[in-house]
């Protein structure tokens, strides 16, 4: 499953799928998501971007287990891309049979 488009909140892939991508700490533009939620004053986008990620959580209880580790591989692939084009330590999936993650300073988990 290959990345399509990067969105600000999302990726979209080849299989036509959409998944929401972690947020991270957020930024003086846009205040972590889950922070916001909970003691913010979400706009009616933050609350789109909430709902999606509910969305998400469902649809991949529903997935077989293996199609729920290429989504999750392809996400976490997207996320890493995301991170590496703002400049912050980057998270690759090691292989495609692998769960395994490394970080790009040379530690792994």
């Amino acid at each position: 499953m290959k990345m399509t488009h990067l969105g600000r909140r999302s990726a979209n892939f080849s299989d036509g799928t959409c998944w929401p991508l972690p947020d991270e700490g957020g930024d003086s533009d846009r205040p972590n998501l889950r922070w916001l939620l909970l003691y913010g004053d979400p706009t009616p986008s933050d609350l789109m971007a909430a709902a999606s990620v509910i969305s998400a959580y469902d649809k991949l209880l529903t997935l077989s287990l293996q199609r729920r580790s290429e989504v999750i591989r392809a996400i976490k692939s997207a996320h890493a891309y995301r991170a590496s084009l703002e400049g912050a330590v980057a998270i690759e999936v090691v292989s495609e049979n692998s769960d395994q993650t490394e970080v790009k300073d040379g530690s792994s988990t």
